[in-house]
């Protein structure tokens, strides 16, 4: 690499999440018990972002709620 004088590029490492303060969720009704007996008895909620494009430099956002019971998704944004 020296002698075509070449160098490597490193990328820092960036941070996986966002920090959220405890009092900005309600409250953990589930407590991981994801069993549900009945339809519509619990919906659960995930947000994810996608990259897309050359060099990912556009960024679009997936949400999604899923009920427990049947394992459907309800809705998507």
């Amino acid at each position: 690499m020296r002698s075509m004088n070449l160098k490597s590029i490193i990328r820092r490492k960036t941070k996986g999440c966002t920090i959220v303060r405890e009092n900005e969720f309600e409250e953990n009704i589930l407590n991981r018990d994801f069993k549900a007996d009945n339809i519509n008895e619990k919906w659960v909620i995930d947000i994810t972002y996608l990259k897309y494009g050359e060099n990912d430099e556009h960024k679009t956002y997936l949400s999604a709620v899923k009920d427990l019971y049947t394992r459907e998704i309800i809705s998507w944004v």
